[in-house]
């Protein structure tokens, strides 16, 4: 991937996500605008001496009024939360190649899961299934994880698109 294809490519990403390089990383939380009836939280899981990586992610009722939600479009679920990973082996970086999975909901409940106001839910979404040469380019370089989610409800057809970024740094494989 060259630098105008690099450029493009996290410029369309980026539009529409609200993000914090603040001095937290490699966790980050988005922002909570009154106006967003979802809060979402995302924190990278990684133990020293292991090659996985693991995104602990938290959807959060900010609303004063309940939210009914689909399990299937929880964020952990395959698939529902939009990730880039880029190497920065260069000034312009290189994607790491991702495996994606189409999420057609077998096995899980189709009834909706309600939040009561303040309410959280958390997950787990294994890094390693989206990005399976993540700990090899964890072990050559620093690697940023760009992460977007929109949730849907039942009440609020689609909330606000947010997201974020998480450095991985170079070394942290474990291996």
């Amino acid at each position: 991937m060259n630098y105008t294809q690099t450029a493009i490519l996290l410029s369309g990403f980026l539009l529409g996500c609200s993000w914090n390089t603040g001095k937290r990383s490699p966790s980050f939380s988005s922002r909570e605008p009154a106006r967003l009836p979802v809060a979402v939280s995302v924190a990278l899981v990684h133990e020293t001496g292991s090659s996985n990586y693991r995104l602990k992610i938290g959807l959060r009722n900010s609303r004063n009024d309940r939210l009914r939600f689909i399990p299937a479009y929880f964020p952990w679920e395959p698939d529902r939360m939009l990730l880039l990973a880029v190497e920065l082996s260069s000034p312009t970086g290189t994607s790491v190649e991702g495996v994606f999975r189409l999420n057609e909901g077998f096995g899980i409940p189709t009834e909706p899961i309600v939040l009561e106001p303040g309410q959280s839910l958390e997950g787990e979404l294994l890094l390693n299934d989206r990005f399976p040469s993540l700990p090899e380019a964890v072990k050559r370089n620093d690697v940023i994880l760009f992460w977007s989610y929109q949730a849907p409800t039942r009440i609020y057809r689609d909330s606000e698109r947010v997201g974020g970024m998480i450095v991985i740094p170079k070394g942290s494989s474990g291996e």
